[in-house]
């Protein structure tokens, strides 16, 4: 596979984001409702707007996490991953966020962290 953004070959092990436990789509409505369930568990989320991944994070409450982002980013769906360790979140967030290089954190690292 060719990186659409850099045209470098990409292998295997750059595409893998660890092992995730569970993987879920949620749409925007469903945040507060379904995501009470899931404090204290590592989670690496995806926001999405038209189908393009616009910001990457990792939260240990979810809820409160993705409630936060409800009405500061302009979103539609969320992607989940859902690790065992804290070590195996962290690392997936960092390969994700560099593959997939979205707006928001392109401004986060430019005018923020």
């Amino acid at each position: 596979m060719i990186d659409r953004n850099t045209n470098v070959q990409i292998t295997d092990e750059d595409l893998a984001f660890g092992k995730p436990m569970l993987c879920a789509v949620i749409s925007w409505t469903e945040i507060t409702q379904k995501l009470n369930k899931v404090k204290g568990r590592y989670f690496v989320y995806l926001l999405l707007k038209d189908d393009e991944v616009i910001y990457v994070g990792r939260s240990f409450n979810l809820s409160c996490r993705l409630s936060w982002h409800k009405y500061r980013k302009d979103f539609k769906e969320v992607y989940l991953a859902e690790y065992e360790t804290y070590t195996e979140c962290f690392q997936a967030e960092k390969k994700i966020t560099k593959y997939y290089s979205p707006v928001e954190n392109k401004l986060w690292v430019k005018y923020g962290r």
